[in-house]
This record gives structure tokens, C-alpha cells and sequence, in this order.
């Protein structure tokens, strides 16, 4: 599922970074915004889909990919009680 699902993905002038666009809603109108700054994502031209398994290169990771180890959920991470 996760090479069947692609996402756009853009260029934040912001943030100097590509990232998965959010939709937030603006005045009465459905845009396109950065999630980290919330700056709108204008630029057509820099869209593009990834898929789900291509986001790993830019930072982002799909819930419940991977190890079940690793994850924090399971305690994993180190981070919580459950370690």
C-alpha cells in the first residue's frame, strides 16, 4: 500500500525545504501550506507526488513502517516508561 499512495510534496520557500503539503482552509478557500510554518505553497511548479516509501528521503516515515522493535510505540525509541 505504502508504493501505491503517493503525496504531494513541494518546495517551502520558508523553510528551505521540500515537504508534504497539509490543506488548511484560508478565508473561504482550501490551500495548500507548508506543516512545519504553515507558509501557503503557491508554486505550482514545484509539486510533485512521492510515493509513500520515497518520503524517507526527505525525513518524513509512514506510521506503522518498519520494525515493530524500533518503533515508539512498542518502546522502542527509548523515550518512555515502556523501555
Amino acid at each position: 500500500m505504502i508504493e501505491t499512495t503517493t503525496f504531494d510534496v513541494a518546495r517551502c520557500s520558508d523553510c528551505a525545504a521540500d515537504v508534504v503539503a497539509a490543506w488548511d482552509l484560508i478565508g473561504d478557500e482550501m490551500q495548500r501550506v507548508c506543516p512545519h510554518c504553515e507558509t501557503v505553497l503557491a508554486d505550482e511548479s514545484s509539486f510533485r507526488a512521492l510515493t509513500g516509501s520515497s518520503l524517507r528521503r526527505l525525513g518524513y516515515a509512514i506510521e506503522g513502517e518498519g520494525p515493530k522493535a524500533s518503533s515508539c510505540s512498542s518502546g522502542g525509541c527509548g523515550s518512555c516508561s515502556r523501555a
